[in-house]
Formats: C-alpha cells, sequence, structure tokens
C-alpha cells in the first residue's frame, strides 16, 4: 500500500477523442471522480467534427489537471502517441473516450 505521509506517484489517464461529445463528459467526470488523489487527464482530439473539442475544453477551464490536445485526424494510435509525449505521470492509464472508470479503479490498482 502507498503510504499516504509520502507524495504519491501522478497516474495519466490518457484518453484519444474522436466525435465522442455523447459521451466525452461522463467519461471525464469518472476521471474526476477517481478516489485516487494525484491524477492527469490528458485529452487529444483526433480532428473531431462534433462537439468533442469544445465539451473537453469546458473540462480543461474548470479543472487544472486536465489538459486537452487537438490534433488534424490522424487516427487513435497517433492521438494516443500525443497523449504519450505530453503526459507527465509515473504510470499512465488508457481510456477511450466513451468508457466509464469506478472511482475507486487507480486506487485499488497503485496499491
Amino acid at each position: 500500500m502507498i503510504s499516504h505521509n509520502m507524495e504519491q506517484p501522478k497516474v495519466s489517464i490518457i484518453v484519444p477523442c474522436y466525435n465522442s461529445e455523447a459521451f466525452l463528459a461522463e467519461t471525464l467526470q469518472s476521471c474526476i471522480n477517481q478516489l485516487y488523489p494525484n491524477i492527469e487527464v490528458v485529452v487529444v482530439d483526433d480532428g473531431s467534427t462534433d462537439g468533442s473539442l469544445q465539451i473537453a475544453r469546458q473540462w480543461e477551464a474548470r479543472y487544472t489537471n486536465i489538459h486537452v490536445y487537438a490534433q488534424p485526424n490522424s487516427g487513435a494510435c497517433r492521438a494516443r502517441n500525443l497523449a504519450m509525449e505530453k503526459c507527465t505521470g509515473d504510470y499512465v492509464m488508457y481510456l477511450d473516450a466513451d468508457d466509464i472508470i469506478s472511482v475507486e479503479k487507480i486506487s485499488s490498482q497503485m496499491e
């Protein structure tokens, strides 16, 4: 178990996003709801033609640990690669833009 009197390792949650406006807010909420305190969320919009990028930017404006990047449509692999370049975590978790994670997912994995 991780000691709480030492700084906990940072976990980067990488979320590639393409035309996911119907799901993205709920996905980001599940990231923000994590019981594990030291996370960052790196969203890379892959040239969405819907409101995905605007939704991601709204979340980025509200939370200092959400970072949003945009690229021309190049595919999920390139979006993940860009997110890997931008993230600063000690550990990385991949999450799709239409996935929901339980509040204890990261804390239980870190134990």
